[in-house]
């Protein structure tokens, strides 16, 4: 049996692989991060078309690539923080970044991520919306 400090060092390794898997737009896959039936749980009112549940790797991967093309600058995570909770769960604290038209914004967020058995079965995105800030334009157009 594995020791508690392991398990939460490797769950730890698992989500930092799932967000670099993010900023590639999930080039490599990520059937080796994410179990084939995890679940993104992803709440966003003002992004109604992405809003809910995101069932398997590849509708995970499928929102990721739909947030950065439906922006003009990308999509990007910057993280804060990132903390075990016992040995299935990671919290992490992040900053997001996204284009529209005419203005990028930056908005804050927690992410649960729930790992089992060596692979992140579920994870809740819950992002601050009301204080979202606009921002200068990442890309350097403005």
């Amino acid at each position: 049996m594995q020791s508690a400090g392991r398990v939460q060092q490797e769950n730890l390794e698992l989500v930092a692989r799932a967000g670099a898997l993010i900023a590639d737009g999930f080039a490599t896959g990520g059937e080796d991060v994410f179990a084939a039936d995890a679940v993104f749980h992803f709440a966003n009112a003002h992004l109604p078309d992405l809003d809910g549940d995101h069932r398997g790797v590849h509708a995970i991967a499928a929102l990721f690539r739909r947030l950065a093309s439906g922006s003009d600058v990308g999509f990007s995570v910057n993280p804060v923080s990132i903390a075990p909770h016992g040995d299935e769960l990671v919290i992490t604290c992040v900053t997001n970044t996204v284009g529209f038209p005419g203005v990028a914004i930056e908005v804050d967020a927690v992410v649960v991520w729930r790992v089992f058995e060596g692979r992140i079965q579920e994870v809740w995105d819950i992002p601050a919306t009301s204080t979202a800030r606009e921002i200068a334009d990442p890309a350097g157009r403005g």
